[in-house]
């Protein structure tokens, strides 16, 4: 990162990992910032290198809280103290703070305490008028986890988020992520204020107001055709609210096995909320979670985690409400999921979440219950417990500090880097886009399938093989031509790839923010896009290759000049501007176990903008224990 500009990003933090709201007050906001002097460490294979370009900037996050941090010695803490009154309230600035007469004393002993605090009060305190079922449970806080930004928080009510949202637009703060997820029935500010903050026309990552909108109803009528829902008619029956949060109101008596027991409970939770309620058959089986994270184009799973219920648990008892989430918490545990239906898991997790189509929001966590080898989607919550208090019970943090690439401070630059990519490679998106139909006319004139049909016919690409930037999959036509070869690819054109049908699959997004994602395989290949790379994207990438091949890497290094960039330019094509990373290469530490086995520079091709010429090397390297040819090639 270097000096100079101090970019502001702005995001609304929710609370829990639910798919609604609680009955708050206030929501805040959090003000971090990056400065010069403050430099991010870039983290090897982890990140998506174009981050480690990026200038210093500074997060500004609506977190949704109802009070301050309370530092020192409190009454509302200390067991002997017991609250007779609620005075009055401030929420100057900040969160609800309650003004409290405690009961044995004068009023003058009152004190000022966070409503959170009050964890043994909640009666009186939802008698004056304030207060939640989950706030003695704590708040997400990204600070806990990401230290190359610095959060403050501020706070957002719902009478008044209009006024408050226009003030913080009006400090140019770059980005926002939403976290705000009241409904239109709660007290907290929700849907409307989200309404509101989409037509200031401001970016932001999290909730939209149509994913706060999804009902569990909507949610089981956009994702039937795609995944598998619960039914409705079969006992045992679950009763849920509709746009319930945190499974609040549910308890181990919300399964019903009989007539008798759903009549009680859809009465019992008619008298708890307003909301509407659903009755579904309830999937006897594992309680499994999984969460997704959009990078560039492409919506990523991360590995699920299974819930553990304690030995005595009966089989329909074993589920997240409420009590076992909240109240009991250390009950259930949790692990990552290892067994045989891992990709499945994934697999389902995405399907469910593109059903909503949901793009740009940033993230979900998909619940799932396992029955065999049947997997039922239950619902995509929009808030995952990503930030929540280090050491917790939920599992949702652990998740991305053990899987995400990078941890947390990873998955907070990939959510910024997806909502804020660059407009150059959008725009040479477009190009490839507008030019698809021709594309393979254009390759073929190029002397690109010699020199890769040269190097198939010489080596092995027999097995798992990722393409980066495959485009239309030439590059894959000419290795299946010769070998048994599974192709895989990453291409940031979807008019591209939709040629590339002999594709097992195909990533849409930059291959710098895609791969660490995809795996590993037999052999990585890339021919006629990493010209596009920056030095630190390209040495990322590079590392990848070596990182998450088994066999052997084959790219074509394009020698680019500055008298072709310059004309590109002229042109009006700066977006196309290209990178000779022959240099970076040739200088390149191969790592212990690989060596170099083919450099040849030739002919590549020529310009269909500019009519240069354009000449570059293709490379192969192996890795010793795979190689069979490569004394054949050296002698």
């Amino acid at each position: 990162m270097t000096g100079g500009k101090t970019c502001t990003y702005i995001s609304f933090v929710c609370l829990f990992p639910c798919s609604s709201a609680f009955d708050l007050e206030s929501l805040p906001l959090f003000a971090s910032s990056s400065t010069s002097d403050k430099q991010q460490a870039p983290t090897a294979l982890f990140l998506p290198s174009p981050l480690l370009s990026f200038e210093p900037f500074a997060f500004v996050v609506i977190k949704i809280v109802t009070s301050l941090a309370h530092c020192g010695h409190s009454p509302a803490t200390t067991p002997q103290w017991e609250v007779d009154k609620i005075l009055e309230h401030t929420e100057d600035n900040g969160p609800w703070h309650l003004s409290v007469l405690w009961k044995g004393y004068p009023k003058e002993k009152a004190t000022w305490e966070p409503i959170h605090k009050l964890t043994h009060a909640k009666d009186i305190i939802q008698e004056y008028g304030v207060g939640s079922d989950f706030e003695a449970y704590g708040y997400q806080d990204p600070s806990l986890y990401v230290k190359q930004h610095e959060f403050v928080p501020r706070y957002i009510k719902k009478d008044t988020a209009a006024q408050q949202i226009d003030r913080v637009c009006e400090e140019n703060f770059d980005l926002f992520i939403n976290f705000i997820w009241g409904q239109r029935i709660d007290s907290v500010a929700g849907i409307d204020a989200v309404e509101y903050l989409e037509s200031k026309g401001v970016p932001f990552i999290g909730n939209s107001s149509k994913f706060l909108s999804l009902s569990r109803a909507d949610f089981k009528k956009a994702a039937a055709g795609s995944v598998l829902v619960p039914g409705e008619s079969k006992f045992p029956l679950i009763v849920k609210p509709a746009t319930g949060c945190g499974s609040l109101h549910m308890t181990e008596q919300s399964v019903c096995h009989n007539p008798d027991e759903l009549k009680e409970q859809i009465a019992l939770l008619k008298s708890k909320t307003p909301d509407d309620i659903i009755v579904e058959e309830f999937i006897v089986g594992q309680e499994i979670s999984v969460m997704v994270i959009e990078v560039d184009d492409e919506v990523i799973a991360m590995t699920p985690i299974v819930y553990e219920f304690p030995a005595e648990t009966t089989p329909t008892q074993k589920f997240l409400h409420f009590k076992n989430k909240f109240v009991d918490q250390g009950t259930i545990k949790f692990k990552l999921y290892d067994g045989n239906l891992l990709d499945k898991l994934k697999e389902t997790a995405c399907k469910a979440y593109r059903a909503l189509d949901m793009s740009g929001c940033g993230y979900a966590r998909v619940d799932i219950r396992a029955s065999g080898k049947d997997l039922y989607v239950l619902e995509v919550n929009p808030t995952p417990a990503f930030f929540y208090k280090v050491g917790n019970e939920f599992g949702d943090d652990y998740v991305i500090s053990h899987c995400f690439p990078g941890g947390h401070e990873g998955l907070m630059e990939t959510l910024i880097k997806t909502k804020l990519r660059s407009s150059r490679m959008l725009e040479v998106k477009k190009t490839y886009d507008h030019m698809s139909d021709k594309y393979n006319d254009i390759i073929h004139s190029s002397h690109y399938p010699k020199v890769v049909a040269d190097i198939v016919a010489r080596y092995s690409f027999q097995g798992a093989v990722l393409d980066l930037g495959c485009g239309t999959g030439k590059i894959g036509a000419l290795i299946q031509d010769v070998h048994d070869a599974t192709m895989t690819g990453i291409d940031i054109s979807p008019k591209m790839v939709a040629q590339a049908k002999h594709y097992k699959k195909v990533y849409l997004g930059e291959m710098q923010n895609i791969i660490p994602f995809v795996g590993s395989f037999d052999h990585v290949v890339s021919f006629g896009a990493l010209l596009f790379l920056q030095k630190e994207e390209f040495v990322n990438v590079l590392d990848r290759c070596f990182a998450q091949s088994r066999q052997s890497i084959t790219v074509g290094i394009d020698g680019i000049s500055d008298e072709f960039n310059k004309r590109l330019a002229e042109l009006g094509k700066e977006h196309l501007h290209s990178y000779d990373n022959t240099p970076i290469i040739d200088s390149y530490t191969i790592p212990e176990g690989w060596r170099l086995v083919h450099k040849q520079r030739e002919f590549f091709w020529t310009s269909p903008s500019t009519g240069d010429e354009v000449y570059g090397t293709a490379y192969r390297f192996e890795a010793f224990e795979e190689k069979t040819r490569v004394t054949e090639t050296e002698q």
